[in-house]
């Protein structure tokens, strides 16, 4: 298509439209799937379970996910390299973990959502995100698992191998 002058018109792309010019939250857009699955999780489940809301690790993983989000935003990522915007799938990883230790008596599945960062790291940074990816998933699981004074049964081990 041109215009009358003989141009072509240029269309904007789906991230500049969605975006802006500067795309200064970019970052956020690989946080959507996360941030939106832990709503969703936080309101249908606390609403059955309003006890998830009284456990501070629980609540420290939203707060956690609260945070990654403004520093999505308001942090100039543009200028702080290219790598650099990969500390957000790693502060993912820590909201996961937390919910996921305060939620256990209630939604013992929440570790699952582990795949979201895990996903964002390997697609940006190939090998090493797969490696970080894979060994950040684990320790959502193990560090508690291994924090804990109970013995460590063979369940727990199954749960590890199996996430």
């Amino acid at each position: 298509m041109t215009t009358t002058d003989g141009a072509a018109v240029q269309h904007p792309s789906v991230s500049t439209a969605l975006l802006g010019v500067e795309g200064r939250s970019r970052p956020l857009l690989p946080l959507l799937p996360l941030v939106a699955t832990m709503l969703l999780i936080a309101v249908s489940f606390s609403s059955f379970f309003p006890e998830l809301l009284l456990n501070p690790l629980f609540v420290a993983g939203y707060v956690v996910l609260g945070l990654t989000v403004l520093s999505a935003l308001l942090a100039p990522w543009h200028r702080l390299g290219p790598l650099a915007p990969l500390l957000l799938p790693m502060l993912g990883f820590v909201a996961v973990g937390l919910s996921r230790s305060g939620s256990q008596s209630v939604l013992d599945v929440m570790g699952l959502l582990a795949i979201f960062p895990a996903i964002r790291l390997a697609t940006a940074d190939k090998f090493r995100g797969v490696v970080v990816g894979t060994l950040s998933t684990a320790a959502i699981i193990a560090v508690p698992l291994i924090l804990s004074p109970a013995p460590i049964n063979s369940q727990q081990w199954a749960r590890l191998t199996v996430l």
